[in-house]
């Protein structure tokens, strides 16, 4: 029984365990005895572990944020997230005339994660920067004619330090409390989010959040 299986069957019971850590998150899914026979052997039916390549989730919020349409806050946004199944999702901010119907980046992200066939999301970066100027015109580079040294992206393989950001130049952004909630209700236990101060979990973002359970 795959996870995916596993969450679409609301009469399977089982409980799912998660343990973040720097580099991904570890998950687990207990089965009650009584529906051993359904998932397989033992207590544990399903055990993966998913590990976060920052940098592939770097580049993909960049190539997002290229794509915001930001005519009058002129400030692009992109974000990119790592889901259960191994996809990576992005999106970018959407601006409107009336502003308040604007989109931030993380709300045509998880409009992407629900046509692809739903799922959870692992890990999250989020990046923004001013369009022309010194920010990065749609299509351009936003590293061109910057100091190597100090922007250089992390290598793919490399666990961030959770004390830093894992980009110099500047560009991570954290979600705002809106986002924040958004995020929650589609997160994986432990969900990962770089943010400029380092990766955080979604609970340290958000804590004692309103989220589906307290729906039950």
């Amino acid at each position: 029984m795959s996870l995916r299986s596993w969450r679409r069957d609301p009469s399977f019971a089982g409980i799912l365990r998660a343990k973040s850590c720097k580099t991904g998150l570890s998950l687990q899914l207990y089965v009650a005895p009584e529906e051993r026979g359904r998932a397989g052997r033992g207590d544990y039916a399903l055990s993966m572990k998913l590990s976060v390549d920052w940098g592939v989730l770097r580049e993909a919020a960049l190539a997002a944020a290229r794509h915001a349409y930001a005519p009058y806050s002129r400030f692009a946004v992109g974000c990119a997230a790592l889901v259960d199944d191994g996809r990576v999702i992005t999106g970018c901010n959407v601006e409107n005339a009336s502003y308040g119907v604007t989109l931030c980046a993380e709300c045509t992200m998880v409009g992407q994660l629900y046509l692809g066939g739903s799922g959870k999301l692992v890990a999250f970066d989020c990046v923004g920067m001013p369009q022309g100027g010194g920010g990065f015109e749609a299509g351009a580079d936003p590293e061109a004619g910057a100091d190597p040294e100090a922007s250089a992206a992390p290598e793919a393989s490399a666990a961030p330090d959770p004390e830093r950001s894992l980009d110099p130049a500047g560009h991570t952004i954290t979600p705002c409390g809106r986002c924040r909630q958004l995020l929650f209700e589609v997160a994986a236990p432990g969900l990962l989010v770089n943010t400029p101060a380092g990766v955080r979990t979604i609970e340290e973002l958000l804590p004692e959040a309103f989220g589906p359970a307290a729906m039950l």
